[in-house]
Order: C-alpha cells, then structure tokens, then sequence
C-alpha cells in the first residue's frame, strides 16, 4: 500500500511537472528562431523571464514538496500505524528515519519540474552559447546576486539553484511533518505549510520586501530587479530551518507522543 502511495504521488508530481513546462513553452518567447545567441537557459524553469511557468511552479512549490514527502509521517500518525513502530525500534530511531526519507523525498519532488525542464529545454534547443549579462536578452542581468557567478561559470549557478531548491523543498517537506505533529487531521501536512508560507509572502511583500519570498530568490531570471535578494534567500533558508529543527527536536525528546 505505502508502496503504491509513494508511486501515485511522484506520478501525480510528474504530470504537474508536464504541465509547468508546456505552460512555460507555450507562453514563452521562441528564442530558437529569434536572432540571438542560443541557450537552452531560455527555455528552462526559473531562467526565463517572459513564460508563465516559472511563477506558477514557484507558487505550488510548498504543495509539490509535501504530497512528495511529508505524508510518510502523517498517514502514520492519523493511522496510529507509528506506535507500533516505536514499540518495535523506539520513538527516536523512527521519527529520525522518517524525517531523513521526507527531507529526500520532497526535495526530489520539489527540484523535479526544474529537472524536466531543463531536459525539454536542451531537446528544444540543444545549445548553451554564452550569453552576456549586458546583453539585450541576457540570462541572468547584471544586477543579479548570481551575476558573477554566471559570468565566470553558467554551470556553477545551475548547480547552485538545483542544490538549494532541493533543500529548501527537503525543508518545505519537514515543515508538513512539524504541522501534521502538531495538528492530527487528514491533510494538514500538504495544505497548512502552504497557507503559512502564502501568509508570510503577503506580510514581506505588504512590508516592500518582495524578494524574502522564494518566488522572487529562486527565479534568477527576474531576482536581479530586487536589491535584497541574496539576504532575502539566507533568512528564508534560516527561518524555515529553525521553526523546523525547534518543532521535531522538540517532538523527538517528547515523553508522550
């Protein structure tokens, strides 16, 4: 069962992806005919300015990472199903486990979008010529906290977003596990990190802080419009860890689960 569970998610995942990249594709530019040097960057997820799949994926982000992780803790815990696994290999060891398998599995469902773009991209348009960050259509601008990054090594600054993406959607992920520990109901863990993460861009962006969001740090192609975007990303990354690591240590050392 848990089995079939983990395969209809990642394929529920993996249809939303499909559906990000032909969003993406369709209401992008068709940088393959245009006179300018060619890069599969423009036609991939979080690179490209002009398509409509990047906010969108940005925005269902918390969503994709929890349906690909954090229900291996819930449907547990609603079940009951967990104290028989404590009973058998102990609070600790179980929920240590669990966490490290949903960290894992959200960030793969979280960067998948991005992978599969950049796939359909380089079968689109299978080039990566340099492109200036000065130039009229640039990948990344000059303003960008990436700039320099990209200017000495363009592979470096696709490492960097896949790596950090998947992090910050392990982290996601744990988010949905601290909320379903908290809150015992049937959907909690996908459903309120979302809302809270809606709240919290809502607040910075009422406060003229729009690039705290990830919808603005993690989409390089637009990020360097705003001025604070690198601390933007560092406090988010810390904030989220440490509202996760209090919430399941605390769960963790907890006498009565």
């Amino acid at each position: 069962m848990k089995s079939r569970t983990v395969y209809f998610r990642f394929l529920l995942i993996f249809l939303f992806s499909l559906l990000l990249n032909s969003i993406q594709y369709t209401t992008t530019n068709p940088w393959k005919i245009m006179d300018i040097p060619q890069n599969f960057l423009h036609y991939t997820l979080l690179f490209d300015t002009i398509g409509n799949g990047s906010q969108l994926y940005l925005f269902c982000l918390p969503l994709l990472a929890c349906i690909g992780g954090s229900y291996l803790y819930s449907y547990n815990h609603i079940s009951h199903f967990d104290q028989m696994c404590y009973a058998r290999i102990g609070i600790k060891k179980y929920l240590r486990k669990i966490y490290i398998r949903t960290f894992f599995y959200s960030g793969i469902s979280g960067v998948l979008p991005l992978l599969l773009s950049m796939l359909f991209a380089i079968m689109i348009n299978p080039y990566f010529q340099k492109i200036s960050i000065t130039s009229n259509y640039p990948i990344i601008d000059n303003h960008s906290f990436l700039a320099n990054l990209y200017d000495s090594s363009p592979i470096f600054v696709i490492l960097f977003l896949v790596i950090s993406l998947f992090v910050y959607s392990g982290l996601l992920g744990l988010l949905g596990i601290a909320c379903a520990s908290i809150y015992n109901k049937k959907h909690i863990d996908i459903f309120l990190p979302f809302v809270l993460l809606i709240v919290f861009y809502f607040i910075v962006s009422l406060l003229g802080q729009p690039e705290f969001a990830c919808s603005i740090f993690f989409h390089v192609g637009i990020s360097g419009g705003f001025p604070n975007t690198l601390i933007g990303m560092i406090s988010n990354f810390i904030l989220l860890f440490t509202v996760v690591l209090a919430i399941l240590v605390k769960k963790v050392n907890a006498d009565d689960l």
